[in-house]
């Protein structure tokens, strides 16, 4: 759950995909999610970490900046960016087995 920390998605970008791909593959493994919905939401996620983080100066300085205790919960603080439509917008429709 690394890949969700706002200072690791201002780190390189290629750790922070990497990591995120990694928490994709566990509800993929586990055949809770389809496959295409995973690849949509790896492409969306790769797009807001190469594109919109570090293209916006002051974005990239609040993502480095984010103190895990003295800031808001993170889910609030990510929120923010990237949970409005069309980045990160994809409801999965979760398969119960």
């Amino acid at each position: 759950m690394r890949c969700l920390d706002p200072q690791m998605m201002a780190s390189p970008i290629s750790t922070s995909v990497k990591l995120f791909e990694r928490l994709l593959s566990c509800p993929l493994d586990a055949r809770r999610v389809k496959e295409t919905e995973v690849v949509l939401l790896k492409k969306e996620c790769t797009s807001f970490i190469s594109d919109d983080v570090p293209g916006n100066p002051r974005t990239l300085q609040e993502f480095k900046e984010y103190d895990k205790v003295k800031s808001e919960y993170v889910d609030c603080f990510l929120a923010t960016y990237c949970f409005a439509p069309p980045v990160l917008g994809l409801n999965w429709d979760l398969q119960v087995t």
